[in-house]
């Protein structure tokens, strides 16, 4: 079984806090400067940005919509979102590694890497950490581990977490027993969006649910085989969907072709739900498309605040529904294989 048939990507975080110095919401007004939170920033950029391979945004210079376009394309959370004037993130040149500044911690570092690949995200990140760790003292306890403004971090302060494709299971009503059967391995399934956020387009992340009591090199064990454990449940469930509703499942992904390139509006969720039919019926070879990874890349450019983007111009939300179908069709008939 190749694993990565139903893996989008891999990431790995950490959190980490200045020892010394509150926690950001803990701050006198975290939108407003503060000299500490500042600090912080500047020491991390110095740390990293040094080799010229990183860039730094500040909150504060930002737009909302370019704001919430990095949210969209996961570079940053929803709470940095709203990030005040000593709140930035430094990106790498391919937006791989993300280190936002004070947001819920004062450091939270992350890596995403195509597939199934929690090492090789970790051993990225943990070079980064290292050199950051040489220039600032972590907030650390020798039981507890590094302490974080959320208790589900302490200890490594680490969250590893694969976004999977699991459109059969969906489809197959089985997707709450698997979350039921992981939640005893305390590893969550959540939406595509994190905790609180809905599975979208048949999109889940898998991560551990806290890091105390367990070394990093034991919580990526642990995730990574309980993704290769859903990732066989899936297979069987496609297998299964093929036997049993073959011509209900081809006629429902050839709709969902037909509405994403001819329709004259589209809103976010139906376009979500759409997707994720046509990204099953090119994984089964339903509909022939020239590059399946180019799929995803569609999925961001035709949310919201990227839309908004793309058009160099404000878009009402009637305006960006059918904005989105002439993105969308377009992209798509270009990804079609004529064989």
């Amino acid at each position: 079984m190749d694993v990565n048939k139903y893996v989008i990507s891999s990431r790995i975080r950490l959190a980490r806090n200045v020892s010394g110095i509150p926690f950001p919401r803990k701050l006198n007004d975290e939108r407003a400067y503060d000299e500490r939170a500042y600090t912080v920033m500047k020491d991390v950029y110095d740390c990293v940005c040094s080799s010229g391979r990183f860039r730094i945004h500040k909150m504060s210079a930002l737009s909302e919509v370019k704001r919430t376009a990095m949210m969209e394309r996961h570079l940053i959370s929803g709470d940095l979102v709203k990030g005040g004037e000593c709140s930035a993130v430094i990106l790498s040149e391919d937006d791989a590694v993300s280190i936002m500044i004070n947001e819920e911690d004062h450091i939270r570092a992350q890596c995403i890497i195509s597939g199934l690949a929690l090492t090789e995200g970790y051993k990225i990140l943990n070079e980064i950490d290292d050199a950051i760790a040489d220039r600032i003292k972590y907030a650390f306890d020798g039981e507890l581990g590094y302490l974080t403004a959320c208790p589900t971090n302490l200890g490594t302060g680490m969250r590893a977490s694969a976004m999977m494709f699991l459109p059969a299971l969906t489809l197959n009503q089985y997707i709450m027993s698997v979350v039921n059967q992981v939640n005893l391995r305390n590893i969550a399934v959540r939406g595509v969006y994190g905790e609180g956020s809905g599975a979208e387009g048949f999109m889940y992340q898998v991560s551990n649910r806290c890091s105390l009591g367990a070394t990093e090199e034991e919580i990526i064990a642990a995730v990574s085989e309980t993704v290769r454990d859903i990732a066989a449940s899936e297979e069987k469930a496609v297998e299964q969907l093929l036997k049993t509703r073959k011509a209900e499942l081809t006629d429902s992904v050839y709709r969902a072709y037909g509405l994403l390139t001819n329709s004259y509006k589209m809103d976010s969720k139906e376009f979500m739900n759409l997707m994720g039919q046509m990204k099953l019926g090119a994984s089964l070879g339903i509909i022939k498309i020239k590059d399946k990874a180019a799929l995803d890349e569609i999925i961001i450019k035709a949310q919201p605040a990227n839309l908004i983007l793309l058009a160099d111009r404000e878009l009402t939300a009637a305006e960006r529904d059918i904005f989105r179908s002439e993105v969308v069709g377009k992209e798509l008939l270009a990804l079609k294989a004529t064989k």
